[in-house]
């Protein structure tokens, strides 16, 4: 499902700083909402890495290797599908190399994407907090969404609402030797407290 057109156009993005940041001398389109659009509202692969029986033994030849990747989908995507859409390709492109070598494909994980609704209570709540804190108000990026606790707490409760509320910085390395500032401890600390105290006033 396609992102609200206003959701895109608030988050302001600079498509510059999005490039340097990326790492990228070109971003495929110079529309930020485009741009917003497809790294959001689009699946994404990783691959965490591939291994083989001869990582060691550069004249040998392999017996065996094993990738493994992952697949972060958009709210409203359905993970069943999208397993067995990549299950499905995969088999078919290797049937195309007409081996006698056999592939095996194993889905570990399976989790719905997860978005906010925004301008809730809640969400202006948290909000308020934020900006007391931090003196400007949150970027609502649709990052963390893959967390599949955010979704199955919301399907367990759908009368309640789950944020996801980062406080560390883009240097923490999530994910892989995590760390956090002091400063960005201290802030998260305070505005966890504050919002309790945006909460207790709804």
């Amino acid at each position: 499902p396609r992102i609200d057109d206003e959701e895109l156009k608030q988050f302001g993005l600079d498509v510059s700083a999005w490039e340097r940041q990326a790492g990228t001398e070109k971003a495929t389109t110079r529309v930020p909402e485009e741009l917003l659009e497809r790294v959001w509202g689009s699946p994404s692969v990783t691959v965490h890495g591939i291994r083989s029986s001869a990582d060691f033994e550069a004249a040998a030849i392999s017996g065996n290797a094993t990738a493994h990747f992952s697949i972060r989908i958009p709210a409203g995507m359905n993970p069943d599908q999208v397993a067995e859409a990549t299950v499905r390709h995969l088999q078919s492109n290797f049937e195309a190399f007409k081996t006698p070598n056999k592939l095996e494909i194993n889905v570990t994980q399976k989790a719905p994407g997860f978005a906010v609704r925004a301008g809730s209570q809640l969400h202006a709540a948290i909000s308020r907090a934020v900006k007391r804190s931090r003196k400007v108000g949150p970027e609502n990026a649709r990052l963390g969404g893959a967390i599949p606790v955010a979704a199955f707490l919301s399907a367990a409760s759908p009368e309640s609402e789950v944020l996801v509320l980062p406080i560390g910085g883009k240097t923490d390395n999530a994910h892989g030797h995590e760390s956090i500032s002091r400063q960005d401890l201290h802030y998260g600390t305070r505005t966890f407290a504050l919002i309790l105290e945006e909460l207790s006033r709804l």
